[in-house]
């Protein structure tokens, strides 16, 4: 069967991990950049102990800028062991006087009969301006430049997504590609404007009638399941903070009805507007029904 002919999940779980980052030291992560933090590699055994006690957790999600390289293969390897997929920002990678901002999403397959797994690694379309000041302008370090402006789109186990990687939200150009293709956008995200991405959380899970799942630091919240609903019942999940000294990372986890919203945007406006209860907003008028 092609993954194109797959079915959508009814249940799809996804869990986003609230951690927290300290900001002030991503300097530091690129000056020690080929060094081991022993207290990281601790946090991030703590945090896939915790996803594999939420046991249907098909998708995790983790921060930007939070999983060091030297746990990238650890990660990828309990992805295919636990057929587990997630979605996480990397520490900052150095070489050559470049400065590496890279989004990965790992997706588990059976392959040949095995237990394996799908790691898609790019570059951050777009850096921040606080980037700019941070690695050109105090590290004296370059920006790699990319002509292709990655968009990507997965299709596992007939689930249809993208991900977004936190300042390339604020282009609605490329948000706006993936219009009728989504049955939800994943945003790794490490942003202190929480009111502006709301405001973009909200509009994309509407105009692109998707799931919207945002993980963002728990210093500044605002991670979130959100999805193209009334304003009452939009958010499936909002949080901020949710962590202690002795308990740095704390798992929450949301299910998505994929296949009930693909089959809602199926209908016709007026069966979209009789049908009870209105569980979606209506589908914006050039949504694609033929995607």
């Amino acid at each position: 069967t092609s993954f194109f002919e797959l079915p959508p999940p009814e249940k799809l779980i996804v869990s986003v991990i609230e951690m927290d980052s300290d900001e002030s030291l991503l300097g530091n992560s690129i000056d020690s950049f080929g060094s081991i933090d022993y207290s990281k590699v601790d946090l991030m055994r703590n945090i896939l102990d915790k996803i594999t006690a939420v046991t249907k957790t098909d998708i995790f999600m983790m921060p930007e800028l939070t999983l060091p390289l030297y746990e990238l293969h650890e990660f990828c390897q309990y992805s295919a062991k636990n057929e587990k997929a997630f979605i996480a920002g990397m520490e900052y990678v150095v070489k050559n006087g470049n400065v590496y901002n890279y989004i990965v999403t790992c997706l588990p397959i059976i392959l040949y009969g095995q237990n394996d797994a799908i790691p898609i690694i790019r570059l951050k379309n777009y850096y921040a301006p606080s980037e700019y000041d941070l690695i050109e302008e105090e590290k004296k370090l370059r920006i790699p430049s990319s002509k292709t402006k990655w968009k990507i789109l997965c299709h596992w186990n007939g689930h249809v997504f993208t991900n977004f990687y936190c300042y390339e939200l604020t282009s609605i150009k490329d948000r706006g590609h993936f219009l009728s293709l989504i049955d939800a956008m994943y945003c790794s995200v490490l942003n202190r404007d929480t009111h502006y991405f709301n405001s973009i959380a909200e509009s994309c899970s509407r105009d692109l009638h998707c799931f919207f799942i945002m993980n963002n630091i728990s210093r500044y919240g605002d991670s979130r399941v959100t999805q193209p609903s009334k304003k009452e019942t939009m958010n499936i999940m909002r949080v901020k903070g949710g962590n202690t000294d002795e308990n740095m990372a704390v798992v929450l986890s949301s299910q998505l009805d994929v296949k009930a919203l693909r089959d809602f945007q199926k209908w016709t406006l007026m069966d979209q507007l009789k049908t009870k209860p209105k569980t979606f907003k209506i589908t914006p008028p050039d949504f694609d029904k033929s995607k």
